[in-house]
């Protein structure tokens, strides 16, 4: 199965209307949340494996192609409490605090761009 067919699966059951997540990473979300944990441990080695647009492995590829097309406020506004939704309790422990950094580097880089957008237009 590849990613675009596990991004397929999310997508069909919506698990919350209220999104504060972007699209991407809201079908990616769903998906998950409807797996069992042992599930979860093949689904994200299954994305990991499937991502050669993207280097980095595991929960940091599902956060670049859930993220994928999201607007600088959408970065920025996201809460981090998706992790855990993702990757179950038994492994939010040993593999979370990788992506919370990521996330943190990337909003922190999109702060500095939007910062230099502002002061260019002013």
């Amino acid at each position: 199965m590849n990613c675009g067919e596990l991004d397929e699966l999310g997508s069909v059951e919506v698990v919350d209307t209220t999104s504060v997540y972007p699209n991407g990473l809201q079908n990616i979300i769903d998906l998950f949340v409807s797996l069992p944990d042992e599930e979860k441990r093949e689904t994200l080695i299954s994305y990991a494996e499937q991502t050669g647009k993207w280097r980095p492995k595991a929960m940091t590829s599902i956060l670049c192609r859930g993220l994928e097309g999201a607007t600088l406020s959408e970065v920025l506004d996201l809460p981090s409490d998706f992790v855990p939704k993702i990757i179950g309790a038994e492994l939010v422990r040993a593999r979370s605090h990788t992506v919370y950094y990521v996330l943190t580097r990337m909003k922190g880089i999109c702060t500095v761009f939007r910062n230099r957008k502002r002061a260019e237009e002013a």
